[in-house]
């Protein structure tokens, strides 16, 4: 118990300052129920300590990135922040403040043109696939014609009767004279 008095006791001090520490009871409970308050107090002051030092390296972090930002844009465009008009200084926080609220990591075209060109050369591989295979079929088309062309001439030099080809007999079929 004298070790937890002696805890809050400090605790008080730093809590107070220079302040006249407020009277209490010392006992068992009380300074059971201080002990816990100091060290929920210490606890807390700990994680507002490091949620501080977070918020301040956030901050070197993005004011870093502004000054690359700046220097970017006074680089590829010539342009500075300050040199523009209240109009295109309200358009460039508008932007800002879209890109923030849909949570825009990369606002460069790099990944869109990655994937268009994979797209791109995905559609290039079935378009040659398509172009083999109307080359193959045209192929095949002209082979067909020859075969055809040849086998009727063999038909008509071994002395076929027209009237007995397919054609003819789907006409007379359709005629009704079959």
């Amino acid at each position: 118990m004298e070790e937890k008095l002696r805890r809050v006791t400090l605790w008080l001090k730093r809590t107070f300052g220079d302040q006249p520490i407020p009277q209490y009871e010392v006992n068992s409970r009380t300074v059971d129920i201080l002990y816990e308050l100091a060290e929920c107090n210490e606890t807390r002051d700990r994680d507002v300590s490091l949620v501080i030092d977070d918020m301040k390296q956030k901050t070197a972090e993005y004011e870093s990135e502004v000054n690359y930002l700046q220097d970017l844009l006074m680089e590829s465009v010539n342009l500075s922040f300050n040199s523009l008009s209240s109009a295109g200084t309200s358009y460039l926080n508008a932007l800002v403040d879209s890109a923030m609220a849909l949570e825009t990591k990369d606002t460069s075209l790099a990944r869109d043109l990655k994937k268009t060109e994979e797209h791109l050369a995905t559609e290039k591989a079935k378009a040659d696939s398509r172009t083999q295979n109307m080359k193959f079929l045209k192929d095949k088309s002209e082979d067909f014609k020859f075969r055809i062309k040849a086998a009727e001439e063999q038909l008509s030099a071994s002395g076929m009767d027209p009237s007995l080809t397919h054609q003819s007999l789907v006409s007379l079929s359709e005629v009704g004279v079959l």
